[in-house]
């Protein structure tokens, strides 16, 4: 069992309404039930399979199911039925609210990445008050400190959800609390798309910018290389959990996702490594996405600004330092970001869960 934490301690203490009580989500859910010993079902038939990226992370909802023949997904893959509460275990798909309940299902079950927690309701809990509860930013921020597993890979134990403390009100209070935040959600969700759509028309205007410069008669006429004759790779550091806290600072693929060229260094953390001057970074070094679990990230570029101290990067991270005065690293940057780089970059990182690209495909960009 999973030493009690101060904070769940002292949430014993805090006093709750009249029939309200402190629960342990493990005394009021199955957490990863066992699959339905009487699950017979022929190979053909057809099956809902949600992938993670099915998982809408801002409204914590399933957007994009799959359909599968019950043959190619009956193993390997993790079980839930109707209503059972879909939990995204791996970095950082957790942390960014990869969170669902598991609704309208083919025949009431279906199969998704192994990457969920499966939470199954008893009778005293709604899903929808264990979902709204467990995709609070707190507690998803609090199940980082339980991670297990190396960086990039890391994993929130089911433990975590077990024994985690949750209010539990009589079940129609639940239903009343529920329907409440479902309808100012449902507002909010309703201001997001209007602005996201505004904010994407905007976005469209850089990319049409990029391919009217590089698809444009005279850039036809430009000299042409493969970037291995102009510059030179390196791979990041890869390190464990438990080396996070204090040392170098260091850039992670989170930090390389900005509206603008450089990576952000406002949420840099640090790690407790001894880099050789080979790993650390220089102003105008061009980064990479090595490897992503959203195939739309891997390939990413953003450019190293001026630094006030040492800084290196981690092992999903390729670095690119330019060996000629004929190409300024901006206009690189720029180049890699257009649609059609961006896309070949895609094309080669392969499927699965995790995907990524080499640089021996950066060398011959």
């Amino acid at each position: 069992m999973m030493v009690e934490g101060k904070k769940e301690k002292e949430k014993k203490g805090k006093a709750l309404p009249d029939g309200w009580r402190w629960v342990t989500l493990g005394d009021i859910t199955e957490v990863n039930p066992r699959r339905s010993s009487d699950l017979n079902q022929s190979d053909e038939v057809l099956t809902t399979f949600v992938p993670m990226p099915a998982v809408d992370a801002l409204s914590g909802t399933i957007d994009q199911a799959e359909i599968k023949p019950f043959g190619t997904v009956k193993k390997g893959y993790t079980y839930f039925e109707e209503n059972d509460v879909l939990f995204a275990k791996i970095t950082p798909c957790m942390e960014n609210g990869k969170h669902a309940i598991a609704r309208n299902l083919l025949n009431k079950f279906g199969f998704g990445t192994t990457e969920f927690h499966v939470i199954r309701p008893s009778q005293s809990i709604t899903p929808e008050w264990i979902h709204f509860f467990v995709r609070q930013p707190r507690i998803l921020q609090d199940a980082t400190a339980y991670f297990t597993g190396s960086v990039g890979q890391q994993r929130v134990p089911k433990e975590f959800l077990e024994n985690l403390l949750i209010p539990l009100p009589p079940i129609e209070e639940q239903r009343r609390i529920v329907a409440i935040l479902s309808e100012r959600l449902a507002a909010v969700d309703q201001a997001r798309r209007a602005t996201q759509a505004q904010l994407e028309a905007a976005q469209a205007l850089p990319a049409a910018y990029l391919r009217e410069i590089f698809n444009s008669p005279e850039a036809q006429t430009w000299k042409r290389k493969p970037l291995g004759d102009v510059a030179d790779f390196k791979n990041g550091i890869n390190f464990t959990s438990d080396q996070k806290g204090k040392g170098l600072l260091t850039v992670d693929v989170l930090n390389m996702y900005s509206d603008n060229l450089f990576i952000r260094i406002n949420d840099l953390y640090r790690v407790d490594i001894e880099a050789s001057e080979d790993y650390l970074l220089k102003p105008d070094d061009i980064l990479f996405v090595r490897s992503s679990v959203k195939r739309e990230g891997v390939g990413w570029t953003a450019l190293c600004p001026d630094l006030q101290e040492p800084m290196t990067f981690c092992g999903f991270i390729i670095r690119t330092r330019l060996t000629t005065y004929e190409l300024i690293p901006e206009f690189l940057a720029h180049y890699c970001r257009t649609s059609f780089v961006r896309e070949e970059l895609i094309s080669k990182s392969g499927t699965g869960t995790i995907t990524n690209i080499s640089q021996t495909q950066l060398k011959t960009l």
